[in-house]
């Protein structure tokens, strides 16, 4: 079925109400599936203010030709937003448009309110986007884990994990001047922590519990970060991984401890390139589609070189980029 909002289900109440689909508590058994539907947004589900609860559930095959390949969890206002509840629900292969309607990502979530996993822990295949909006909140039970899998993101305002243990595979990917804070455990194995962020568009991590960083193969970046430590921070178990410093501030504060040397990271490992650097000084790039690289670069003390004359960036190479720093 298709539709403009929710291609199974739409909840568009004029105040603010509750609604379960599935109850563990009388029926353990009783499960819900979501299969193959589509819309504009919200390819199964639509939810706009409302309290909605979804237990014991699978999302599958469900498109949406914007936004939300299973469920859109939309807002009003600040203070009259959707608060969406999962418990053990599962979502693969959901889909949702980004950029051209040929141009399809997995995308399991728009959440621009509220989202709780709670209890029992839930499995993501195409992660939640909001990137501007939206606050993601994990509940689990203490030694219960979540797996974020990889090309997992959550993209969303703020992230707290409350309890239990969050792996996650591929990293968060927070929008400029957002917080993650972690109370509980939480594991990032990808090498990014975050994407770039220009100056004065700080992200804040607040780790007040145990968080472990980094892969077999991967160090792992702070840009453009204010990272502030009341707990443990440390590398993957039988890794000299490092936490690589570009442009943040890392705060460790009494009673704190983070087993991990701190560096500056080269300008290579970030994925700037020589090329990159001469369409910089040539003035190619684009304010808007380059703007996070044109920060990186502009922030360095090769692109404050190059901004003085000093350097010609034509005259640089890979190993130029391998040995110089990050300012």
């Amino acid at each position: 079925q298709s539709r403009a909002l929710g291609g199974a289900i739409a909840i568009m109440p004029n105040k603010k109400i509750t609604v379960n689909i599935g109850d563990s508590a009388t029926d353990p058994t009783n499960h819900t599936t979501f299969l193959g539907n589509e819309s504009g947004n919200g390819g199964a589900i639509y939810n706009y203010v409302a309290d909605l609860n979804i237990t014991n559930a699978t999302f599958s095959n469900n498109r949406a030709t914007l936004e939300g390949g299973a469920i859109f969890n939309d807002r009003y206002s600040m203070n009259n937003q959707g608060v969406l509840n999962l418990d053990n629900v599962t979502f693969s292969n959901n889909y949702a448009r980004t950029g051209t309607p040929e141009d399809t990502i997995k995308n399991d979530i728009e959440n621009r309110g509220t989202l709780n996993f709670v209890h029992n822990a839930s499995t993501l295949d195409g992660g939640v986007f909001g990137y501007y909006y939206g606050t993601t909140n994990f509940n689990l039970d203490d030694n219960e884990e979540m797996n974020i899998g990889a090309n997992t993101f959550i993209s969303q305002k703020n992230i707290n994990i409350n309890s239990g243990i969050v792996t996650a595979e591929s990293g968060f990917s927070l929008t400029p001047s957002s917080k993650l804070t972690n109370n509980a455990n939480l594991n990032i194995k990808s090498g990014w922590m975050l994407p770039s962020q220009a100056e004065g568009q700080e992200n804040e991590y607040i780790n007040n519990g145990t968080m472990t960083l980094g892969s077999a193969t991967d160090d792992v970046e702070f840009l453009h970060t204010k990272l502030t430590n009341n707990g443990l921070i440390q590398g993957s178990t039988g890794n000299d991984n490092k936490l690589c410093n570009n442009g943040s501030t890392i705060t460790n504060n009494v009673g704190a401890t983070i087993n991990m040397d701190i560096a500056n990271s080269p300008f290579a490992t970030l994925g700037v390139t020589d090329e990159d650097l001469l369409a910089y000084q040539n003035g190619e790039l684009d304010a808007t589609e380059d703007a996070a690289l044109i920060a990186l670069i502009s922030g360095s003390e090769i692109g404050a070189a190059i901004d003085a004359g000093t350097l010609d960036a034509a005259t640089l190479s890979s190993t130029t980029l391998d040995e110089t720093n990050i300012a």
